[in-house]
């Protein structure tokens, strides 16, 4: 049962076509914001975060407690080529929403990413850690941080992830399977360190994020991933074995550890990405689960989905 609340009794959601978002939507009943706050999800079509017309249109001005930005430009490689793009929507978008947000008396949550770190480092980056970009992408990303800090500092929080993947979309985990099943053999790199999160705990932590915001009790940056430190060839490895016990692959093709070096890619990556969760975990309630627990969740979801499409033949 909702509860009226009279005023900022909505949740604003951007970029809401996206893995993310899509968790967000699936997951909100579940959580008790959902008691007192109505979610207002709005894809790139309906709501153009780079143009301050397009915010004031569509945004209601009087009833929004908190907006969750999950919107994003998130193609490394086309940022160094596009690079307009990438800091109209990563760094510009952010700067109008924080100051829509300022305006109308709003919190903002921003969801940014472990590149905004140079990889150099040899233990988890925590919140302190200082930013230092090595592509277009994690400077844009960065930008749109600072500011959100500038504008909003005490009323929002910055929430950094890494490596995040679902059940749909393009990444790491899909692409993987995709190329498991049309390919004899596969080479991974094994020289960057990752931690991977899943769209469904980070989701979660958003959530209850936005809770704390909401009772004004939540300024500051967090970071959240699913809590292992592994390589691209060691999270291949976990997802073929994980789709091989499941029945999504049939088939265990070969896989070679490749370095970076070898790996053709315009924008340079951060070799070192892991960032240290523990503050989050302490200050909010928060998935539990292993990241290998975490794959196995999102392996099943896809097999419900493939399910629903072939009983509807």
């Amino acid at each position: 049962m909702k509860l009226s609340s009279p005023l900022k009794n909505s949740v604003v959601l951007t970029g809401s076509s996206g893995q993310l978002s899509q968790s967000i939507i699936k997951l909100w009943s579940s959580h008790p914001i959902s008691m007192t706050h109505t979610l207002l999800p709005f894809s790139k079509s309906q709501l153009d975060i780079t143009d301050p017309k397009s915010i004031d249109l569509k945004l209601p001005s009087k009833d929004v407690a908190v907006l969750i930005n999950t919107a994003a430009y998130t193609d490394v490689n086309g940022a160094e080529i596009n690079h307009e793009i990438s800091y109209e929507v990563n760094a510009l978008g952010p700067e109008l929403l924080s100051k829509w947000a300022h305006n109308h008396n709003a919190k903002l949550l921003q969801v940014s990413t472990d590149f905004v770190f140079d990889g150099n480092a040899s233990v988890p980056y925590d919140i302190y850690a200082t930013p230092n970009p090595i592509n277009i992408y994690g400077l844009s990303k960065r930008k749109g941080e600072e500011c959100v800090i500038k504008k909003l500092p005490e009323s929002s929080s910055i929430v950094r992830t890494s490596a995040l993947y679902s059940s749909t979309g393009k990444n790491f985990v899909n692409t993987m399977l995709n190329l498991m099943i049309t390919r004899d053999s596969l080479s991974v790199i094994d020289d960057q360190i990752i931690s991977p999160t899943s769209s469904n705990s980070l989701a979660k932590v958003l959530m209850s994020i936005a809770q704390k915001l909401v009772e004004g009790t939540a300024h500051k940056i967090y970071h959240w991933n699913d809590g292992g430190t592994l390589s691209w060839y060691d999270f291949a490895t976990e997802i073929q074995k994980e789709a091989l016990s499941l029945g999504l692959l049939t088939t265990r093709i070969p896989m070679a550890r490749v370095s970076s070096r070898d790996y053709e890619s315009i924008a340079q990556r951060p070799s070192y990405s892991v960032m240290d969760r523990g503050k989050t975990l302490t200050n909010f309630e928060c998935p539990k689960e292993s990241w290998q627990t975490q794959l196995n969740t999102v392996l099943k979801k896809k097999i419900e989905k493939n399910s629903h499409l072939t009983a509807g033949l």
